[in-house]
C-alpha cells in the first residue's frame, strides 16, 4: 500500500491513514490546535535506523496517562506505524541526512469550546518526519555559538507535571525571539 504512495512529498500517518503531507489536515476545533492539549515524541534516526524506539514509545504513552489522553492504540502498533512512516520516507533522505519520527496525539476534537464541557471525539494521531537541520547546526562546531540567556523562563514544574512531555513550547520560542534579537547568530 504505502509502495504506491512514493513519490517527493512525505507520508505522514493521521488517524489511520496514511496520507501526502500536503493532505494531513485536521480540525480547527481540535485540542491540540485549540489549546495545545497533546503530547508527542520526537524520535531521532541514526543512519535512518530509529534510536530507541522502545523508550521514546514508553515515555510517549506515559505522557498520554499523565494527561489523561487514550491513543487508541497500543504501543506497540504505536511503534510499528512509527516504523511504516519512516520506511515511506527513507528514499526521500539525501546522503547522511537523518530523521526526527515525530509521534503526536491529541484529546481530538471538542464538540463545542466550553471550558465546563471536557468530553472530547476520539483522539487525533499524527506520526511524520522531519530532517534533521544538519547544515543549520554545522557552523556551531566549527565556530561556536554566542549562547544567551534570555528572561523568559521555562514553565514551572508546579504547574505542569515535567513527565508530560507536551507540544506547548510558547517559553521557548519566546526566549529563542529575545536571544536573536540580541545577537541574530546567537542561541
Amino acid at each position: 500500500m504505502l509502495e504506491k504512495k512514493r513519490g517527493k512529498e512525505r507520508i505522514v500517518y493521521l488517524d489511520g491513514r496514511f496520507v501526502p503531507e500536503s493532505q494531513a489536515k485536521i480540525s480547527i476545533f481540535d485540542t491540540a490546535f485549540h489549546n495545545a492539549y497533546m503530547v508527542h515524541e520526537a524520535i531521532r534516526t541514526f543512519n535512518g535506523k530509529l534510536f530507541k524506539l522502545e523508550e521514546h514509545t514508553a515515555r510517549l504513552f506515559r505522557s498520554l496517562r499523565c494527561a489523561r489522553i487514550d491513543a487508541a492504540m497500543s504501543p506497540s502498533e504505536m511503534k510499528k506505524i512509527s516504523l511504516e512512516v519512516l520506511k515511506a520516507n527513507q528514499h526521500l533522505l539525501g546522503e547522511n541526512d537523518d530523521y526526527w519520527i515525530y509521534q503526536h496525539v491529541s484529546a481530538g476534537v471538542v464538540p463545542q469550546f466550553r471550558y465546563e464541557d471536557q468530553t472530547y471525539k476520539d483522539s487525533t494521531v499524527i506520526i511524520y518526519c522531519w530532517t534533521l537541520p544538519f547544515k543549520a547546526y554545522a557552523r556551531y562546531y566549527e565556530v561556536g555559538a554566542h549562547a544567551i540567556t534570555p528572561w523568559v523562563r521555562r514553565i514551572s514544574p508546579q504547574c505542569v507535571d515535567p513527565k508530560i512531555k507536551t507540544c506547548s513550547r510558547m517559553d521557548l520560542n519566546l526566549g529563542t525571539r529575545e536571544a536573536k534579537l540580541i545577537d541574530p547568530d546567537g542561541y
